[in-house]
């Protein structure tokens, strides 16, 4: 079935609660640039090979199967997948991923106890580029049985997400997939094999090279690691506007950050989006993924917010000082404006509502004062009408 793309006026009517509402300034598309239509796919796109019917708000709230922090079961849990940089690589580290994960939720995110590759080797296999390919349901299964240690921590976790350098497919006939998450179960599993290559660009070898032996796999792997750690980062500054932009969307941290929050994102009960170019629309290949921004479109942050109940200010405030943080530009300045404009919405919001209260007060007393007036006068002359009688 051909894509066809929701006009303006369905993708308004997506993002609200109810026919006819006044939509909150926070869940609108202003400031003028910061949103935009979704793009016709095509041949290779997303939408071009999978149906997506769009998930309005409203069909949100219907939906069971989603994470809604409760009480004290707020915690998202990273889990490492196989090997991991113990340091800084190409501006990507796990700490930094978890800062952004917090912020962008506005949950408590920890690092879980890792799983080795030796726990999760069942039904491996060799990849089209000579990598190594591990299973999604596998990885999962062991997601579900890990043990965790901390008590405290177990009541917490509202959720348990996977993540590794190796490469993932979900069946037989798929030859990948970025990430996969299972609301149901409350299990995402993302990996960042595709980001996080030997020479830091698309066309070199993934990390985690093909081998019978799970051992000679790690030793590889780790050799790789140390070799490249603190080597420097692709987003490196410039006053090339465009080259920054590129720069931005092609590091190793942007890019494990968006598949993180997209995949995680499932897992808080948001579908693909069909409306708006937008952190949840779905991605067929490198080239789509990079177009899609770091954020959420005004239907989704929505959505989110009903769930984990932030300030939406707030919440870009904290995810600006970390974009500011990581060099991230463009998102810095993005997030600048939607804060700017929300704020000042309020503010005149809050003017209104203490006119509009103003005006009732005053139109109250002056009714009070004229009717008792009335009520003295009607007194005035049932008393003179009593006097005449005698």
């Amino acid at each position: 079935m051909r894509f066809k793309r929701p006009t303006l006026k369905e993708s308004k009517i997506a993002s609200m609660e109810y026919v006819g509402e006044c939509i909150p300034s926070e869940y609108t598309v202003f400031p003028k640039g910061c949103f935009c239509r979704i793009h016709k796919p095509k041949d290779i796109d997303w939408l071009a090979e999978h149906e997506e019917r769009g998930q309005s708000f409203k069909s949100f709230l219907r939906k069971s199967m989603k994470a809604v922090p409760h009480g004290y079961v707020d915690t998202i849990l990273i889990i490492p997948v196989g090997p991991f940089p113990e340091e800084e690589f190409q501006g990507f580290s796990l700490k930094k991923l978890v800062s952004w994960t917090a912020a962008f939720y506005q949950c408590n995110v920890a690092i879980g106890p890792a799983l080795s590759l030796e726990q999760v080797k069942t039904e491996m296999r060799e990849g089209l580029e000579g990598q190594l390919q591990l299973h999604c349901k596998t990885i999962m299964d062991e997601l579900a049985k890990l043990s965790i240690g901390d008590k405290k921590l177990r009541k917490k976790v509202l959720v348990r997400v996977g993540v590794t350098l190796a490469d993932l497919y979900p069946r037989e006939e798929w030859n990948f997939v970025y990430g996969l998450a299972v609301a149901s179960r409350g299990l995402g599993l993302f990996s960042f094999a595709r980001y996080m290559r030997e020479n830091g660009d698309d066309e070199s070898e993934m990390l985690m090279s093909w081998s019978k032996s799970i051992a000679k796999v790690e030793k590889k792997t780790e050799e790789k690691l140390l070799d490249l750690v603190d080597s420097e980062c692709i987003a490196e500054e410039t006053t090339d506007t465009e080259s920054t932009s590129s720069k931005e969307q092609a590091s190793i941290l942007f890019r494990c950050a968006k598949v993180l929050t997209h995949e995680t994102g499932h897992l808080f009960g948001i579908s693909h989006c069909t409306y708006y170019e937008c952190l949840m629309a779905g991605c067929n290949h490198l080239e789509e993924f990079d177009k899609r921004p770091l954020v959420l479109c005004p239907i989704d942050l929505r959505k989110l917010q009903r769930s984990c109940k932030f300030d939406v200010v707030k919440r870009y405030k904290a995810m600006q000082i970390l974009a500011d943080q990581f060099g991230w530009t463009n998102t810095g300045e993005w997030l600048q404006q939607r804060i700017d404009f929300i704020e000042e919405s309020n503010e005149e919001e809050h003017c209104e509502s203490k006119i509009k209260e103003s005006k009732s007060s005053s139109s109250s007393s002056s009714s009070s004062s004229s009717s008792s007036g009335r009520k003295k006068k009607k007194k005035q002359i049932v008393t003179k009408r009593v006097n005449i009688k005698f």
